[in-house]
């Protein structure tokens, strides 16, 4: 009976052999070669880990009760939700429930999740006692195949999941969709680690996602034509609803249609996005330079392609010098927590998978743009299985780093052997400052949020405003997203008298975003306030003074405003404050009237058309809009551009070597101008209306690098396509 008994052994033995080998055959090797060592528990790794002194990484989750984490957001109640995702690379090919073709944009009963579902799902992760560790795990949704996106917001979440970006709606608080609505379709997948991800509430109350450019997008609204779809591939696209556009249908479902624009085009794969405390938005990126500013209306460098725009001035470049351990980067934060010793506040956290850390950098003022320079690793992992992919500062004010937790430190690992992708595990970590070394910093606790009991849904109007100058900029955001949700018409005046009256320039600044997401429901209060930023000491309002006024065009763009420039009574859309700030001494304020003006002579300055401009949508009437105090919601700047601030911007920035400046002037002489358009030509100065001692002013130190030929109609010379990018 033994010689049997060691055949069968001796066979499975093979069996196992040939089974690892061709598991190895599979294995990439050089740079992608994955962690040759076997996974650290939770407590191991944590004692691997090195910080600076006086912090301390603690873990809030980890395996079984978190697994495959790829996207997280807390909801108003400090929880945190987060999206398993099970289905990478390959994605499932059973039935997606929310993956089918959408014929219209309505909230829909959710359905029988019965038979074999895609596998991702999302889950809440909840500390009920406050001690800093996740103690309760709610499977809120299943059924969703390769999910990556989530946000809070409007009693659920949002989640990307290729070809739809959609919204949960959970209408009785018990912790369980009740219903479920695409909110905008068209999405691809042909790269699947370039999905759309990232997503975040941005200070202009848009919601902000990323994009990677192997990844090929048509956005739209379900129902729309797929030719009408806005083209997305690299950038930062944004998106909100348009209350103005709801038919009887969406009101009885208590939605709204939403429109879509490219907000800033280029990079490779970005991953992780963030704002500072003046709407500064920066990005990680992939494979090329990791770090960049994107200024709306940007476009930048890529890994390849061109950027849709056909009338590009320049591709505009990183703002880094120096490169770390290879090539991946997933998750940016900025931190304005408060909780960290002052010299990290502002500074940027940014996860870097291939070298199982987190790198601290600093940028730095240059003309019209910044300079990142590294400060230290923050936090070595020292553990080949450690991959961050996000970072966000947390409701306790601390960084929170999302571990992916795998052998694998790239996509191509995963491609070439999809069965070695690891699915049992996933962690949380969080990077609290104990005050060792600053005991003023010392406070009672390190639980994961300022109170057990907390939920800023429960808060009246007054309080969520008085929350505008808390120091964690994640209660800040969040109570300003409470307000616009909580829709009171007491809020603005709040907002305003907080906005005269405050002396933190963090909080006047949060208090004017926030009358903003108020919208034309406010809109005396915001232009109050936008013409006392416009004169402020300050220069980030001054920004957003021109951001608000030419950026907005649904709120405020035709306000009716008569003024007088030197006794000669000007047209009232020709914007004096944008005439002002033309000439501002600060080159990021004038950048910022740059951009603003390109809305004020455009439809938009984003190319390609915005989504709602190209749809089956009613064209709004624009001669009627004029006559108005302010637009409704839906209309869009066509008209004149206003020579004298054009005239300002030349004659104050011409001089200047700035490349951010540069671009953003040329790109306003496009040949998306009414006028260009209606002529034939696609250049300035004679065809698009432009003075010629306006037009022929010049940027000294830049010529344009596009590619000219002859106008046939006017002899003018016309910008053609740059066929740049790779």
């Amino acid at each position: 009976m033994r010689t049997p008994t060691l055949f069968l052994s001796l066979l499975a033995l093979g069996l196992v052999g040939t089974a690892s080998a061709q598991t190895a055959s599979k294995e990439l090797v050089g740079e992608r070669a994955p962690a040759n060592s076997i996974c650290p528990t939770p407590e191991e790794a944590q004692k691997k880990m090195t910080v600076p002194p006086g912090y301390e990484v603690r873990c809030f989750a980890h395996e079984p009760m978190i697994e495959n984490p790829v996207g997280m957001a807390w909801d108003p109640k400090g929880r945190l939700w987060v999206v398993e995702l099970y289905e990478y690379p390959e994605g499932s090919t059973a039935p997606a429930p929310f993956g089918g073709e959408a014929k219209d944009d309505l909230y829909h009963p959710m359905p029988d999740l019965k038979g074999p579902i895609p596998r991702d799902r999302v889950v809440i992760l909840e500390d009920t006692d406050n001690d800093g560790v996740a103690d309760k795990r709610t499977v809120f949704l299943e059924g969703l195949n390769l999910a990556c996106g989530i946000l809070y917001g409007d009693n659920g979440v949002y989640i990307g999941q290729q070809p739809h970006l959609l919204h949960f709606r959970d209408n009785d608080g018990d912790d369980k969709p009740d219903e479920w609505r695409v909110v905008l379709t068209g999405f691809g997948r042909e790269d699947t680690h370039e999905l759309l991800n990232s997503f975040s509430w941005g200070p202009d109350g848009w919601l902000y996602m990323t994009h990677g450019v192997f990844t090929h997008s048509k956005v739209r609204r379900p129902g729309d034509p797929k030719d009408q779809g806005v083209v997305f591939n690299a950038g930062i696209g944004r998106c909100k609803p348009v209350e103005s556009w709801a038919s009887d249908a969406h009101y009885k479902s208590k939605a709204a249609p939403w429109m879509f624009e490219v907000y800033a085009d280029g990079t490779s794969n970005p991953w992780g996005c963030d704002f500072d405390a003046a709407g500064n938005h920066f990005v990680s990126a992939c494979v090329i330079d990791h770090l960049f500013h994107m200024s709306p209306g940007g476009l930048y460098v890529r890994q390849g392609g061109a950027p849709e725009n056909p009338y590009s001035y320049e591709l505009l470049p990183s703002i880094v010098n120096f490169k770390h351990f290879r090539a991946a980067y997933a998750g940016i934060q900025i931190y304005q927590g408060g909780r960290y010793p002052a010299d990290a506040n502002g500074h940027l956290f940014i996860g870097n998978i291939h070298d199982n850390a987190i790198h601290e950098e600093v940028v730095n003022p240059m003309g019209a743009s910044f300079k990142a320079a590294p400060v230290r690793d923050f936090l070595r992992a020292n553990d080949g299985w450690f991959r961050p992919v996000s970072t966000k500062t947390g409701p306790d004010g601390f960084l929170w780093v999302m571990d992916w937790c795998d052998k694998y430190p790239c996509y191509q690992n995963a491609k070439a052997n999809p069965e070695g992708v690891d699915r049992a595990r996933g962690r949380i970590w969080r990077v609290v400052y104990t005050g060792k070394d600053d005991p003023a910093l010392a406070k009672a606790g390190v639980g994961s949020r300022e109170s057990k009991d907390l939920n800023l849904e429960k808060l009246g109007t007054p309080e969520l405003v008085k929350l505008m100058g808390h120091s964690n900029n994640w209660v800040r955001r969040t109570a300003r997203r409470c307000l616009e949700e909580l829709n009171d018409r007491a809020a603005a005046p709040l907002l305003l008298e907080l906005f005269k009256t405050s002396r933190e320039p963090s909080t006047r600044m949060e208090a004017l975003w926030a009358l903003n997401a108020g919208g034309v429901r406010d809109f005396q209060q915001i232009l109050e306030a936008i013409k006392l930023a416009a004169t402020d000491a300050d220069p980030a309002l001054r920004i957003w003074a021109a951001r608000l006024t030419g950026e907005t065009p649904d709120n405020m763009l035709h306000y009716g405003v008569e003024y007088v420039r030197e006794g000669q009574s000007v047209k009232r859309h020709f914007y004096p404050i944008l005439e002002k700030l033309a000439s501002d001494a600060d080159p990021t304020v004038r950048k910022a009237a740059a951009v603003a003006l390109r809305g004020v002579m455009v439809e938009k300055y984003f190319m390609p058309t915005p989504l709602g401009r190209t749809s089956r949508l009613p064209e709004p009437n624009v001669k009627a809009l004029e006559r108005e105090l302010y637009p409704l919601p839906f209309s869009y700047a066509i008209g004149d551009l206003d020579p004298v601030a054009l005239e300002n911007l030349l004659k104050s920035s011409g001089a200047e070597n700035d490349r951010l400046i540069a671009f953003h002037l040329w790109m306003l002489s496009s040949p998306t101008s009414p006028r260009s358009r209606t002529s034939g030509c696609h250049g300035w100065p004679r065809c698009s209306g432009f003075p010629a001692h306006v037009a022929h002013a010049g940027i000294q130190g830049h010529a344009p690098s596009v590619r000219h030929t002859r106008c046939k109609e006017h002899g003018s010379r016309a910008a053609v396509r740059r066929q740049t990018g790779g």
